[in-house]
């Protein structure tokens, strides 16, 4: 295997553990500390967001994971298909018709961007070199010191820095009332899969629901 092949491995087994942590974190949550332990009941999700695809993938993996975890939640398109005609009056007039007693809420609120920077490695590798034929016997085989050096090479690549965005997004549960019962404010990287992102995203703000007993 040529030096090229193996540092083209290590940048791909690089980038694949890099893909499986977390695009999401939790910047900070807070809840109504009146509640106590609850559950959340029914749900009604609602994401805003420009592209009714996009609204579409986010409402139903709500959807989703909150049915996962016993609640009983519906997407908002299914009533509202128009997002323009999404207000806090028409939600509230709506709502007794869903069956659902919370709103779950979430939307974009800033996006960020950031400088990340790579720092140079180094790899060694065994040389090729050393597994010639035993029988053709390379001339440093019977020195110590030769026999070492010559058995390892090292591949070398320079740092790097790329941009890359942070989108911040708000997520808040208010009950029929219009009381907010819960918010949290999370970062999610620029993903690679929308799909995988949004599964991430759902995953960190039902966890933390879950953590503060709404669920």
């Amino acid at each position: 295997m040529n030096s090229s092949l193996k540092g083209f491995i290590v940048v791909m087994l690089t980038g694949f553990l890099l893909s499986g942590c977390s695009s999401t974190r939790l910047v900070t949550s807070w809840h109504d500390p009146s509640l106590g332990t609850r559950e959340a009941g029914k749900v009604l999700v609602i994401a805003l967001a420009q592209q009714d695809s996009l609204r579409r993938k986010i409402e139903d993996e709500f959807v989703r994971q909150l049915a996962t975890l016993g609640a009983d939640a519906e997407q908002s398109y299914r009533i509202f298909p128009d997002e323009k005609l999404i207000t806090a009056e028409t939600v509230k007039a709506k709502l007794p018709e869903t069956g659902k007693n919370s709103v779950l809420v979430t939307h974009l609120v800033d996006i960020k961007r950031e400088t990340v920077y790579v720092p140079a490695t180094t790899e060694v590798y065994p040389d090729d070199r050393f597994y010639m034929s035993i029988s053709r016997r390379p001339l440093y085989y019977n020195r110590f010191d030769s026999y070492y050096s010559h058995s390892y090479a090292a591949v070398s690549k320079p740092g790097y820095s790329y941009d890359r965005k942070l989108y911040v997004l708000e997520t808040n549960l208010y009950a029929a009332s219009d009381k907010l019962l819960w918010t949290a404010v999370t970062e999610s990287k620029e993903p690679a899969s929308l799909d995988a992102a949004i599964r991430n995203f759902v995953g960190v703000i039902t966890a933390d629901m879950k953590n503060n007993g709404l669920l």
